[in-house]
């Protein structure tokens, strides 16, 4: 397993930092305003905002085995209560969205947005 994931600029792993977060990789990534750079999971030390800032913590990481050691340990805590991880939790609410599509059909209404939280199990 790879200590630290690197990402990259303007266009983030999204697929491989998937694979890298359940293992507890830390990932740095750097801010920038593309929809494609929208990848983090509660760690926001590891976001930067400058090609400067990236290499000075990428840096910095690669040195400090106890931070590092931090940075798994957080992720593998949050990894546990993210919802990114929770495959049980997602079918659930797609069925849930599912049945509410089927009900608004079944009343002739039109389609409408619909809050997965606020709907009830059934």
């Amino acid at each position: 397993m790879p200590d630290l994931h690197l990402d990259t600029v303007p266009y983030n792993a999204h697929t491989t930092a998937s694979d890298a977060l359940p293992s507890g990789c830390p990932i740095l990534t750097r801010a920038v305003t593309s929809f494609p750079a929208r990848c983090a999971i509660g760690v926001p030390e590891l976001i930067t905002y400058s090609a400067e800032e990236y290499e000075a913590l990428a840096v910095r990481l690669a040195h400090d085995n106890a931070l590092l050691s931090g940075l798994r340990r957080r992720i593998a805590e949050g990894r546990a209560r993210s919802p990114l991880f929770d495959a049980a939790g997602l079918c659930r609410n797609i069925e849930r969205a599912y049945e509410a599509m089927i009900e608004l059909s079944r009343a002739g209404k039109r389609p409408e947005e619909i809050d997965v939280r606020a709907l009830t199990c059934t």
